[in-house]
């Protein structure tokens, strides 16, 4: 069984540091706002409007809906409302495209049968936006999202959901995400766990498991 997190591993996700903004000047106008357009701040990658609004983890997990984070934004920044409006309508701009390498290692594993999974924090009103221009998302059997389950990784209850819902073992799984907290997180319930950094990288990992 393998598990992948498709917006670190299968999905590109534009990355403007806080830094660059002024001189990437497509998207300057929405990172005056200290906004997420995949960006990232401390080192530390924005998931949502809701993590801009500073709200504590354990409330985010609920905060899901769009329309609200951008009047809770709105009302505290009021000069920068249509730079956060924005960040809604303009959402997919930040999403330019597929990581190809992975997407042919996703096919290859379908092909051969595998069960693929999937666990994602994204909201669920984005995600079902995204999984229309991405047809390779519907090889996975399953997939978790964050705003439907009002549960984040690395919380250990997303993945036994996971787990749990699909009738799967820990211990005969194999989780793959770009976040080292998330790799982690699956750790410390028993799963597998491969920190994705390239797609060739994964692809010698899985041949070496035997997976590929």
């Amino acid at each position: 069984v393998l598990f992948a997190d498709p917006s670190g591993c299968g999905i590109e996700t534009l990355i403007i540091r806080k830094e660059q903004a002024d001189t990437v000047k497509s998207y300057a106008d929405l990172t005056k706002a200290g906004l997420k357009v995949a960006i990232m701040l401390a080192g530390e990658p924005m998931t949502s409007l809701a993590n801009a609004a500073q709200i504590p983890e354990a409330d985010r997990v609920a905060f899901t809906d769009y329309g609200d984070a951008v009047k809770l934004l709105s009302a505290q920044h009021p000069t920068h409302a249509e730079h956060i409006a924005a960040y809604d309508t303009r959402w997919h701009e930040t999403i330019p495209g597929a990581i190809l390498g992975s997407v042919d290692i996703l096919e290859a594993l379908h092909r051969k049968g595998t069960a693929l999974y999937a666990i994602t924090n994204w909201n669920h009103e984005k995600f079902n936006e995204t999984r229309l221009r991405f047809p390779f998302l519907s090889l996975f059997r399953d997939i978790v999202v964050s705003g439907d389950e009002k549960l984040v990784k690395p919380d250990p209850a997303i993945y036994e959901l996971c787990l749990q819902r699909n009738k799967l073992q820990a211990a005969e799984s194999l989780f793959i995400d770009d976040s080292m907290k998330n790799v982690k997180g699956a750790e410390a319930v028993g799963m597998n766990a491969h920190h994705f950094t390239t797609p060739e990288n994964l692809k010698a990992e899985l041949k070496r498991l035997g997976v590929l």
